[in-house]
């Protein structure tokens, strides 16, 4: 293997804990989706994703919360643990 090679085992995985991801998010309520997408996926910050969602920074730290711990429940009934994820 070179240097930028990953073994087959660790790209499957990679793949596989990318499309649970995926899977998970799409079972979330829109507005969580969204903060989620917009904080993780386009590296938002809080204030950003305020701004496009015109609501207060406070509303969408709280909102970002909430779909984080949604999103780990979601997770958690498709059988992932913490050390999953």
């Amino acid at each position: 293997l070179s240097g930028e090679e990953e073994p087959p085992e660790t790209a499957y995985l990679r793949q596989e804990r990318k499309r649970a991801l995926h899977r998970a998010m799409g079972g979330l309520k829109r507005e969580y989706r969204q903060i989620l997408w917009l904080l993780y996926f386009e590296d938002f910050t809080c204030r950003e994703a305020a701004a496009v969602m015109k609501r207060s920074v406070h509303s969408v730290e709280t909102l970002a919360y909430r779909a984080r711990r949604a999103l780990k429940t979601q997770l958690e009934q498709e059988g992932y643990t913490d050390e999953d994820l």
